[in-house]
C-alpha cells in the first residue's frame, strides 16, 4: 500500500486525474448551470477537486505548484492562458470546501458525522 501512494505522489496532476477520473461517478464533478450567461471558470469543481487531490497526496506542495500544474493541464490541452497567482485557486478551494461542509451537515455515516477520512494509515 505504501509504494502505491509513494507512486500516485509522484505523478502529475494530468496523471491523476487520468487515473482516478474513470472511479468516480460522473456527476459527482458535474458543474450545475446556473443560467444562460455562465462563464467558464479556470477551476471548475473538477478542477478544484483534483487539484486538491494532488495536493493531498504530495503534502509540501505549494499551492503555486497546483497552479503551475493547471496551467500545464490547459497548455495541453489548448486552453486559454492562466495566470500564475495563487489567489483564485485559494479561493476556489475555500468555496468547494465551505459547500462541501453545508452538504455533508445532513450525511451521516453509521449514524456518525464524518469531518475527515484518511486513508493513508491502515492499521491491521
Amino acid at each position: 500500500m505504501a509504494q502505491r501512494v509513494q507512486c500516485l505522489r509522484e505523478q502529475s496532476l494530468h496523471h491523476l486525474e487520468s487515473i482516478f477520473s474513470s472511479m468516480l461517478p460522473t456527476h459527482l464533478l458535474e458543474q450545475a448551470n446556473q443560467g444562460a450567461n455562465v462563464r467558464e471558470h479556470i477551476y471548475t469543481l473538477r478542477r478544484t477537486f483534483f487539484g486538491f487531490l494532488f495536493q493531498v497526496l504530495t503534502p509540501a506542495t505549494s499551492c503555486r505548484e497546483v497552479v503551475r500544474q493547471i496551467q500545464s493541464q490547459f497548455l495541453l490541452q489548448g486552453g486559454r492562458r492562466v495566470v500564475g497567482g495563487t489567489g483564485a485557486w485559494c479561493l476556489a478551494r475555500a468555496r468547494r470546501s465551505m459547500a462541501e461542509r453545508a452538504q455533508v451537515g445532513s450525511q451521516l455515516w453509521h449514524n456518525l458525522c464524518v469531518k475527515v477520512i484518511d486513508g493513508t494509515i491502515i492499521l491491521a
